[in-house]
């Protein structure tokens, strides 16, 4: 899906995904999306569930996370495909004694990642 939606030009600065004005994602663009929102236009309240509590409704998804749950994640899969701690720790934007301390742990190396 990401190959099909990611910029034509090879430009490295070029942004896929961004807000409604081609800006970077905020966190709050993600908060919205992620758990829904309410709007009011012209006196009338608009519900907007938001991606993941969607997918929980419809029962695609057996339970709600948090947007931090794809990152720790994301980290957890990395280290234990052997990525170093300082690349872990430049993708999720942390230092890498974080990544050592949350991400490293006995029980992390042992345990099989499963593949999504």
């Amino acid at each position: 899906m990401l190959l099909e939606i990611r910029p034509l030009q090879r430009d490295l600065n070029t942004l896929v995904f961004t807000d409604e004005s081609g800006n970077p994602l905020s966190s709050a663009v993600l908060q919205r999306s992620w758990n829904g929102h309410t709007s009011k236009i012209n006196g009338c309240e608009y519900v907007c569930l938001g991606v993941l509590k969607e997918l929980v409704k419809k029962g695609s998804l057996p339970f709600y996370l948090k947007p931090y749950s794809t990152r720790h994640t994301f980290a957890i899969w990395a280290i234990t495909q052997d990525v170093s701690p300082d690349k872990v720790a430049q993708w999720i934007g942390d230092k890498v004694e974080t990544v050592l301390r949350y991400y490293c742990h006995p029980q992390v190396m042992e345990a099989d990642c499963p593949d999504f």
